[in-house]
Formats: C-alpha cells, structure tokens, sequence
C-alpha cells in the first residue's frame, strides 16, 4: 500500500500543478479577450464538456466533471473563413424563433445556401443558442433580445447590420494586434503566475541559508558520545578549515566508518578539540549533527 501510495501521490499532484497551470494560461487568454471586446462564451474549469455554473453577460463561468486544466471558448475561433450567407441564415431562423436539424437542412435544399454551416459557425459566435438534443441532433434558437423572449419568431429589420455589430465581438473580426495579445496573454500570466508563486515562497519560507552552526546532536551518535553539543560552530576537521556545511559533508565523506577525526568547534568563542569515531550509516561514515 505504501508503495502504491508513494507511486501515486506525486501522479495526482503533478496533475493539480498542471491543471492549475493551464486554468491561469486560459485565464490570460480570457482577460485578454474581454479587454479586446471579443465574447466569451465559456470560461470553465475543466475538460470541455457537461458544464454546471453561472452566467454573466454573454460568458458562463463554472465547472466540467473532467478536472484537468481548463479553457476560455472565444467567440468566433472555430472557423476560419466567414460564411458571405450568415444574415440569410439568420433570416430565416428569425422568421421562426427556432429550427431543428431536420428543418435547418430541409431550408437549405430550398434556399440552396449551406444553413446548418452558418448557423453552426452563429453559435460558435454566440450570435444564436445550439444546443444538442438526446436524438444526437441540433436545436438552433434565437435569444432573449429586444422584448423577444428566447426562440420567439422576430422579423430582422436589418440582418445585414446584426451580422457586423456580432462580427466585431468574434476573434474572426477582431484587429490583427488584438487576436496576437490575445494569443499571447496566456504565455505572459503563466509567467506572471510564476513570479507571484516564487515572490510569495521566499517571503514566506525565506532563503535557505546552510551554516556551520550545529542545530542539534543525533542521540546515541558519535558527536554525542564525543561531547559535541548544539550551538557548536564546526571549525575543522583534522585540521582543514570547514568553510561551510557542504565542505564539513564532503571530508567526512572523505573517511570510513570506524575512522578517528579530531573535530574542532567554537564554543562560547573559544576554539575546543574533540575525538570522533566515526559511525556507519549503512551508505557513508557519518558524526551525527
């Protein structure tokens, strides 16, 4: 059990560092979309998905049961060439509220324009509602807008105009500066994420400052029996100055077990010899501070 827990513990928090780095990156993609102007429909927790959460303006906030990472879904990022029939479609959508698969596709045998395309890339602009219905097939439903409660029938006096002002909140229509800082955002709150977690690591735990003042004495070791006590200052060993902690840790390793060193200390300032005999410790000699 120990071992299987020792295997999976660092698996599940490598996966929460991970899905915390991706949350912040799509973070950035998101503060950076909504500063440009552009729509975000979702900005979730998560794998995409069944989602649960809360909606503010045109963006759902909330979380998916996959909890790995996360992601922003920006107007207008799914196609890439803008269908010249959008204002028909909608048109036409408008003219009955709402329209499923199967009607989407008997106007377009009527209309000769590909309908489900342009109101499929209309929902990926959050212009219209798509929702997916138990048969695996669409529902297409115009919002709640202007008195018109959603899937209302409503004649567009100006589809055309519809279709531009929705235009300019899509990454599709965004400015060539816009869509690169949106891009780009994400990249820049991972580091700025970085800096914050570093800044508040030493503030909080500070720098690690090795020292060659002893902070305790192993019960039963060699420095023990010795006499070495804590508050020593570790001077030399045999005689060679001990100018840090990872020098005094390399001349001891230089020994083996059973080896006699003289370790000399400052106590209250004065300068004191001891003789250590030194322990195995099934790897390396060891003194025991």
């Amino acid at each position: 059990m120990q071992i299987l827990l020792g295997i999976l513990s660092p698996i599940f928090w490598g996966l929460v560092m991970f899905s915390l780095i991706v949350f912040v990156h799509e973070a950035g993609h998101f503060t950076a979309a909504r500063l440009c102007g552009m729509r975000v429909r979702e900005f979730m927790l998560g794998l995409p998905g069944p989602n649960i959460g809360f909606r503010i303006g045109d963006t759902k906030f909330g979380v998916t049961p996959f909890l790995l990472g996360g992601y922003a879904l920006v107007a207008g990022m799914q196609f890439e060439v803008e269908s010249p029939t959008l204002a028909r479609s909608l048109a036409l959508l408008a003219e009955v509220g709402s329209m499923g698969t199967a009607a989407v596709q008997d106007s377009a045998q009527q209309t000769g324009i590909d309908v489900e395309g342009d109101l499929d890339q209309l929902a990926d602009w959050g212009t219209i509602v798509r929702k997916r219905q138990k048969d695996g097939l669409y529902l297409y439903t115009m919002p709640a807008s202007g008195g018109f409660s959603a899937g209302e029938a409503r004649v567009l006096a100006n589809p055309e105009g519809l279709i531009s002002s929705e235009r300019k909140l899509t990454y599709l229509g965004a400015p060539y500066h816009q869509r690169v800082l949106m891009l780009v955002n994400g990249a820049i709150f991972n580091l700025i994420f970085a800096i914050i977690v570093f800044s508040a690591a030493m503030m909080l735990i500070g720098d690690i400052q090795l020292s060659t003042v002893i902070d305790s004495v192993t019960a039963g070791s060699p420095a023990e029996a010795a006499g070495i006590q804590a508050g020593d200052e570790l001077s030399a060993i045999d005689g060679k100055a001990v100018g840090d902690w990872n020098g005094f840790y390399e001349i001891i390793g230089s020994h083996q077990p059973g080896d006699t060193v003289t370790v000399t200390v400052f106590r209250n300032g004065v300068p004191v010899d001891f003789k250590v005999v030194l322990a195995d410790s099934g790897e390396r000699a060891f003194v025991g501070v």
